[in-house]
C-alpha cells in the first residue's frame, strides 16, 4: 500500500556491496525488478531531475512540482531507472538529501504533502468537462516513517497510473520509489519490497560532505 517523499548524493566505489555493476553500487539492478523490465542507460538517476518523476499520473501539478522541489537543494544524484516497452512501465528509485531549501526529512515530508492535497483538491474539484475520473489513495504498511501514494486516471486522455513511496533512511535522507505503468489494475512491482531494497543499500551511497 502507499505514502511518500526523497534524493542521494555522491556515489561511494565500494568493492563489496548488497547490489553492484561492475565496481559501481547500484540502488536497484536488474535481479530485483521482473524480466520484462530493462534497465535504462541513465542509471543515475537524471531522470528525476529533469522533470520525469515516476509515479505521479495525472497530478504532475501537486506531486511532481512538489518532488522537483526537493532535488533543487540535493546534490549529485544517484539512483536507478528501468522500463518496460509494452505494456508500458516506467520504474525509479532515488534518495533525496535535506539541503539549503528544506534541512530535514520532515521538511521534505511536509512539501510532498502539500502536493497530495493539491491532487486532492483536484480530485474535489476536476474540470466541468472532464469525463471519466482521477483518484488518489494513500498507501499503508510501509517501512518506519514511510509514506506514498497511488493514483489512478479513467479520462479520455489517461495518464499512466502510478504509485509513488517514500521512507527516510537511517542517516537522515529520504528514500523513493516511484513506477508509472499502463495495462493493468495492480502496479508491475511490488514498491514497498523495492523500497525496503533501497533503503537497505542507502549506506552504499553516503551523504555528501558539506564544505
Amino acid at each position: 500500500m502507499i505514502r511518500r517523499a526523497t534524493l542521494a548524493l555522491a556515489l561511494a566505489a565500494l568493492a563489496l556491496c548488497a547490489s553492484c555493476v561492475g565496481d559501481e553500487p547500484q540502488l536497484l539492478d536488474k535481479g530485483d525488478v521482473p524480466a520484462a523490465f530493462s534497465q535504462s542507460e541513465d542509471t543515475d538517476g537524471i531522470d528525476f531531475l529533469e522533470g520525469q518523476v515516476f509515479g505521479t499520473s495525472w497530478c504532475r501539478l501537486g506531486l511532481a512540482n512538489a518532488k522537483n522541489n526537493l532535488v533543487d537543494f540535493s546534490g549529485t544524484p544517484v539512483g536507478s531507472t528501468f522500463i518496460r516497452e509494452d505494456p508500458y512501465a516506467e520504474l525509479g528509485a532515488t534518495i533525496f538529501a535535506p539541503g539549503d531549501r528544506y534541512d530535514s526529512v520532515q521538511a521534505m515530508e511536509d512539501e510532498v504533502d502539500a502536493g497530495y492535497q493539491k491532487c486532492l483538491s483536484m480530485v474535489d474539484h476536476p474540470p466541468q468537462d472532464m469525463t471519466g475520473t482521477w483518484s488518489i489513495e494513500k498507501v499503508e504498511d510501509l517501512p518506519a516513517g514511510g509514506f506514498g501514494y497511488r493514483l489512478n486516471d479513467t479520462t479520455e486522455n489517461a495518464q499512466p497510473a502510478g504509485v509513488m513511496v517514500f521512507a527516510p533512511t537511517s542517516d537522515g535522507r529520504l528514500a523513493a520509489v516511484g513506477v508509472d505503468y499502463r495495462g493493468s489494475e495492480e502496479p508491475p512491482v511490488d514498491v514497498t519490497e523495492l523500497l525496503k531494497k533501497v533503503l537497505e543499500r542507502a549506506p552504499d551511497f553516503p551523504a555528501e560532505e558539506s564544505d
